[in-house]
């Protein structure tokens, strides 16, 4: 009976033993299950911060990308204006001043020819052409501030005022719209003449 009763605490104690162990065995495998759940969750909010991160700094790197391209597209453009703008006036400046010359030919050439028309028409006694073509001269000489010319056709405006042989009178209110454009200089001529044209009007309106 004693060793029946050794018999049945050795079990008992075995039994106690048996469900410590599973107990113990079980925490451990909770802990275990505990510690690989969080390492996933750290790994996943790692894995998601180191993301976000990337995310950012992928953002900031395009826009300071953008950035940069577009400082330097605004400097290309600037430097291209420049050197555009720079070539454009190398070249128009030749250009101009070729065309400035071929204009002061052109106008010496006009002012040439009414000058040959002056003397030929009042060598053939053509009183109004005579002073159309003066007109035309005292235009052409004071525009290039040539002022003897103008002088010069306005002696030849005078005598054809004055002689009146031949002539209309048509051309009136030309020497008065020309003698207005003239500057103060000419005073003294101007005045003479718009004296003779008054005149001459005032005994054109007495024979009518």
């Amino acid at each position: 009976m004693a060793t029946d009763s050794v018999l049945v605490a050795l079990r008992a104690q075995n039994d106690e033993l048996r469900r410590g162990n599973e107990q113990l065995l079980a925490t451990v495998h909770w802990s275990l299950g505990t510690i690989v759940g969080v390492g996933f969750l750290l790994l996943g909010f790692g894995w998601f911060a180191n993301f976000k991160v990337y995310e950012r700094d992928k953002t900031q790197m395009k826009a300071e990308l953008e950035s940069a391209i577009t400082h330097r597209l605004s400097e290309s453009s600037i430097a291209l204006a420049k050197t555009v703008g720079k070539a454009a006036a190398e070249v128009a400046k030749p250009l101009q001043e070729a065309i400035r010359s071929i204009q002061g030919d052109l106008e010496l050439m006009a002012l040439l020819h009414a000058e040959a028309d002056v003397d030929k028409w009042v060598a053939a006694g053509v009183w109004d052409n005579a002073i159309r073509s003066a007109l035309k001269l005292i235009s052409l000489s004071n525009k290039r501030d040539e002022h003897w010319r103008v002088v010069r056709a306005l002696e030849t405006v005078t005598l054809a005022v004055n002689t009146g042989a031949g002539a209309s009178w048509t051309v009136f209110d030309d020497i008065a719209g020309v003698l207005q454009t003239l500057p103060a200089r000419h005073k003294g001529d101007v005045d003479n003449i718009t004296r003779i044209l008054t005149d001459r009007r005032a005994q054109q309106g007495k024979k009518a």
